[in-house]
């Protein structure tokens, strides 16, 4: 343990992880070089908000994948963040800046993903949000890679609709495996958080626009997949979870929602898609902002 510490202790101050409250060179306060670099920061939230954009209009998923994955990347950053090998990389948080200044909070304003951990972090208390965050990231992996292997195969055998290993329990497995493992990652920033003007910020809205716009690519292939096979690939989604088997009541209720959101239980087109997302999007952020008002 002294030795990673001591060479992260070295590194750091040559690469510095932005917005943490590690040494910076002695030359160099942490003001100066975030106004420094903070053209960087704007410029690259300018360009991975523009690539989400444009792969709406253009119906390229190539672009809005890369978009999501761009907007999460400091997610990953700030896991990188303990590692010392990984020295450096924090400086990827800059693609959030903009948001920072504006208000450290709006990171916060999709606190209402850890909903879902709270009862287990009340339980196991001390050692628990360490063991939470390792078992989920290395849950989500090992359905990322499994998922792979049975597309990957699936795909030398010639079949056009794969829907045995992994794909028989999720019809959408690898894009499950990334929000799992970048979930139980973005647990990690509940340890460290990011440090910005003395506020401690916990990185959520990143990761619920990420994931938003993940599910946003499974619909629309969904779609295609419908036009595509017809009536095969509906007897498949009809027997197959979207991502996982949900408790009778979560599903109803997600059903209430989406017709009053279109009128109908499943979105029939892109846009449809887009107006459920939407509203999901805005209720999720709306349910929190008097929480986070209130502890603040």
């Amino acid at each position: 343990m002294v030795l990673p510490s001591t060479i992260h202790g070295k590194l750091v101050t040559y690469f510095p992880d932005l917005f943490y409250s590690e040494p910076f060179e002695p030359w160099l306060s942490m003001g100066e070089f975030v106004d420094s670099v903070r053209w960087i920061g704007y410029v690259s939230l300018l360009i991975v908000v523009t690539l989400t954009i444009l792969g709406f209009l253009t119906e390229r998923k190539s672009l809005t994948s890369l978009g999501a994955g761009a907007f999460l990347l400091p997610v990953f950053a700030s896991f990188c963040y303990s590692m010392f090998f990984l020295t450096g990389l924090g400086i990827l948080r800059i693609l959030w800046l903009p948001l920072l200044e504006a208000n450290p909070l709006l990171l916060r304003l999709g606190d209402s993903i850890l909903i879902p951990v709270l009862p287990i972090y009340i339980i196991l208390a001390g050692s628990g949000p360490r063991l939470i965050w390792i078992s989920i990231t290395f849950v989500g992996l090992g359905i990322f890679l499994y998922g792979i292997v049975t597309w990957l195969y699936g795909n030398m055998e010639g079949e056009t609709i794969i829907d045995f290993w992994a794909y028989r329990y999720s019809r959408h497995p690898q894009y499950l495996g990334f929000l799992v493992t970048s979930y139980g990652i973005l647990m990690r920033s509940t340890e460290t958080g990011i440090y910005f003007r003395d506020t401690l910020t916990f990185p959520s809205l990143p990761w619920m626009v990420s994931s938003l716009l993940v599910i946003f690519i499974a619909l629309v292939e969904e779609l295609e997949m419908q036009k595509e096979h017809g009536e095969d690939y509906r007897e498949y989604w009809g027997r197959t979870p979207f991502m996982i088997s949900l408790p009778d009541f979560v599903s109803r209720a997600i059903s209430i929602l989406n017709r009053l959101i279109i009128g109908a239980e499943f979105p029939r087109n892109k846009r449809e898609v887009v107006h459920i997302l939407a509203v999901y999007f805005v209720t999720l952020c709306l349910a929190w902002v008097p929480i986070i008002l209130v502890f603040s």
